[in-house]
């Protein structure tokens, strides 16, 4: 199955614009990439975190913390 591209003035528009080379991103998907990205680097962050507190509460337990 083919998608008629010409016969659709919008997708026509879109081909035309690729083809030239021009970049087609909506400025919704930035904004959700942005998101995206925000997210993953806070959920690094929480990891590091709680990993260092459990690394320092396992010292304190074993009794190597000052």
């Amino acid at each position: 199955m083919s998608i008629d591209w010409q016969s659709d003035p919008e997708l026509a528009d879109l081909v035309r614009r690729a083809r030239n080379g021009e970049r087609i991103v909506e400025d919704s998907d930035r904004e959700a990439d942005r998101r995206e990205a925000r997210k993953a680097k806070n959920r690094e962050a929480s990891r590091l975190c709680h990993a260092r507190r459990r690394a320092r509460l396992k010292a304190m337990r074993d009794g190597t913390m000052e």
